[in-house]
């Protein structure tokens, strides 16, 4: 039809399905923002797709399509995109733009309704750590988008701003690793190769300006000197190390090269330093006469190895928390949820919203009780999105419905062959719910004897993973719904 290229044979969540997964392979930005424009109207009936993306300095990048065909981003849309991406980054549900305008919906663009576009759907692109700009869609018929079609921008949404956070994260890393490189390089430069020879007595024979310098001697007081216990008499651990095992001098015994890469080195103040280090036999006319050693100090490069080990768990970590992140909002978008919002004028009805507004903004924990089918659920959705952790995820887990073996696993995770079917590690609810709220519908099903670990997270904000002994920290908050009246059965 004339709104867009949607299969009508194909269900929303089917092709929802199908655009997240083909969007998901692009493996760079450019790509992923190519895809989007030319495929959203195979989710969401509409003639206008475009992704606007912002960095730091303010600069934008946009790409608009129109039936297939590209749209030139000229300044002057840019100009009237920027309001739109101000009120759509305070929001975490979708903006509709119309034709009309108004106090409650702003006006389409003057720029897209020169192109036909009535309705113009805005949602913000909004990773866990940065505003990244918007995705809009576009219709020039009337026609509101329904609560499904809603639903699926804004799914399209969070996966684009998670997939292209990765995308950039991973350019960090390459950059940083190449800049460790370039360091690297320069150090070994700098500093140079220390080099000395011995003779089949293993007396030192020459020495360059670089081992002195490395060594804290000068080149004089070096020469003529047994080595060996000068400067490799004792290993890192502090045992002695005879010169009958020393790589060193078994060069000029067995007439093989020896390349050592984790040794040290003492220097004349009785420190010592991490070396790498070459010896090489010296023969004239078959007869071993000594040994060239080449070697260099390697403390630099150690520690910059140590640097980029941490930024690569550091980007793995932040990468497995935006992959559970993804893995959650696609199992919601594959669960069917009651999205309307609490009405009633009744004075209890009134009490309960009070006490919502009361305690949203705090970061106190909070039990809801009442029986089942009251709306328990509805009343802590409230709670997280008047929260200030409303742009975080809202974790939900049904206590009732977890086996009573997996309750731990279910709430902390489980590293790899922590118990029989652990095939791979498994980040918990509580370390998915890392600075937003974690729902714990029915409650009161938790088996006591998880009580204390459950008390240990809520009061320190740590746990550990079932086979793991590291410690996690996070920051929660639980909020907690039960059809039982606690207090009494505590008693």
């Amino acid at each position: 039809g004339k709104d867009g290229g949607v299969d009508p044979g194909e269900d929303l969540a089917s092709r929802l399905f199908g655009f997240l997964s083909a969007v998901g392979e692009a493996l760079t930005e450019e790509e992923r923002v190519r895809l989007i424009t030319t495929k959203l109207s195979s989710v969401v009936q509409c003639p206008l797709a475009g992704v606007a993306l912002v960095d730091d300095a303010g600069r934008w990048t946009v790409r608009l399509e129109m039936k297939g065909e590209p749209v030139e981003a000229s300044p002057e849309l840019v100009e009237q995109l920027e309001p739109l991406r101000r009120l759509a980054a305070g929001r975490p549900t979708l903006m509709i733009a119309t034709r009309e305008g108004g106090s409650s919906a702003p006006a389409v663009p003057p720029v897209l309704e020169a192109l036909r576009v009535r309705r113009l759907a805005v949602a913000r692109l909004k990773s866990s750590r940065h505003q990244l700009g918007v995705l809009f869609a576009g219709r020039e018929a009337g026609r509101p988008f329904s609560p499904g079609e809603q639903l699926a921008l804004l799914a399209v949404a969070q996966q684009a701003a998670v997939g292209i956070e990765n995308l950039r994260l991973n350019d960090i890393l390459v950059r940083h690793s190449r800049s460790l490189e370039r360091q690297n390089a320069l150090i070994l430069d700098a500093a140079g190769e220390g080099v000395y020879g011995l003779d089949a007595e293993g007396l030192t024979t020459f020495v360059n300006p670089a081992a002195g310098r490395l060594l804290g001697w000068s080149v004089d007081e070096l020469l003529g000197q047994p080595m060996h216990s000068l400067l490799h008499h004792t290993h890192a651990d502090g045992s002695p190390f005879p010169p009958e095992t020393c790589p060193i001098y078994a060069a000029f015994k067995d007439g093989q090269m020896h390349e050592v890469w984790d040794d040290v080195f003492w220097r004349q103040d009785g420190t010592s330093f991490p070396v790498e280090y070459t010896s090489t036999p010296i023969e004239e006319d078959g007869a071993l006469l000594g040994a060239v050693v080449v070697f260099r100090d390697v403390t630099a490069r150690k520690e910059a190895a140590t640097q980029l080990q941490a930024a690569l768990d550091d980007v793995q970590m932040l990468a497995q928390q935006l992959e559970a992140e993804n893995v959650y909002l696609q199992e919601e978008i594959q669960t069917r949820h009651n999205f309307g919002e609490i009405i009633g004028q009744s004075p209890a009805m009134g009490q309960v919203l009070q006490a919502v507004e009361t305690v949203a903004p705090t970061n106190a924990n909070v039990l809801i009780t009442g029986e089942s089918g009251t709306g328990k659920e509805l009343v802590a959705r409230a709670v997280h999105r008047l929260s200030p952790r409303h742009d975080r995820p809202l974790i939900t887990v049904n206590c009732a419905s977890i086996p009573r073996e997996l309750f731990e696993s279910e709430f902390f995770g489980h590293v790899k062959g922590a118990f029989t079917g652990a095939v791979r590690d498994r980040v918990g609810r509580f370390q998915l719910a890392h600075r937003g709220t974690l729902f714990l519908d029915e409650v009161g099903e938790i088996p006591l004897e998880l009580q204390a670990k459950l008390l240990r997270v809520l009061q320190q904000g740590e746990f550990e993973r079932v086979g793991d002994e590291r410690t996690i920290t996070v920051d929660v908050r639980v909020v907690a719904a039960t059809n039982r009246d606690m207090k009494r059965e505590v008693e």
